[in-house]
């Protein structure tokens, strides 16, 4: 599921096509990202770290925080300022289709849509996933653009349970207050009973989920695998 056509989020999955893992190589096939060969155990850190900085790429390196209190492979550019940023190109070949309202795509699956109204991505889009489970939904976003919270309110329409959100929370500029805002509303105010911030939560987003949520603070790189209640 592509949620935009935003180019570092989609530089990602071009560079983790061959992935080197121990004496191991892990090998994705685009655009359908079939797992030719599985990834041994073990791949999950490296796998982690490559999502990390290539989401990363595109934004200013002066202005990403670093947070040296969290996971060492969950660290922008490993914890070091980069000497250039780039980014990927968007997949050629796959097969979109346009979302305008919750669907449920298969029985239990949902995609769902949201506008953002904050400035600098004003009017896009963004799709996001709603997985039903006997413990609340499973909220699988990309980016967060509109908002984490508003894409979980639009899940809730859906079931108000919901159990985890995976994903990007688009926090990397976010000041640090906010970022504490949204990490107390996902936790106190939603209930969710898991969180799951992927790469543009930033590291102080990391930190302060990290801090709410405990042990129920789950990383979710690349090639990482989150159990869900069945």
């Amino acid at each position: 599921m592509a949620n935009r056509a935003l180019y570092d989020a989609l530089g990602g999955p071009k560079r983790y096509l061959t992935v080197p893992c121990g004496s191991h190589e892990v090998v994705y096939e685009a655009p359908h990202t079939k797992v030719l060969k599985p990834p041994p155990r073990g791949c999950a850190s490296e796998a982690w770290r490559i999502a990390v900085n290539a989401a990363a790429r595109s934004v200013n390196p002066g202005r990403i925080k670093l947070i040296h209190s969290v996971p060492r492979n969950m660290r922008y550019f490993d914890g070091k300022d980069p000497d250039e940023v780039r980014s990927g190109t968007p997949w050629r070949g796959g097969n979109f289709r346009i979302v305008t309202r919750t669907t449920e795509i298969v029985p239990g699956f949902f995609v769902l849509t949201t506008r953002s109204d904050r400035p600098g991505t004003r009017e896009m889009n963004e799709v996001s996933l709603a997985i039903r489970t006997p413990q609340g939904l499973a909220v699988v976003v990309g980016c967060s653009h509109p908002g984490v919270e508003k894409i979980l309110d639009a899940a809730a329409q859906i079931d108000r349970q919901l159990y985890t959100t995976i994903g990007g929370f688009h926090l990397v500029l976010t000041p640090r207050e906010e970022i504490e805002r949204v990490a107390g509303v996902l936790h106190d105010t939603l209930n969710l009973q898991r969180v799951a911030p992927g790469h543009c939560t930033s590291e102080p987003g990391f930190a302060a989920f990290i801090r709410k949520f405990g042990d129920r603070f789950d990383q979710a790189g690349v090639g990482a695998k989150l159990p869900l209640p069945r």
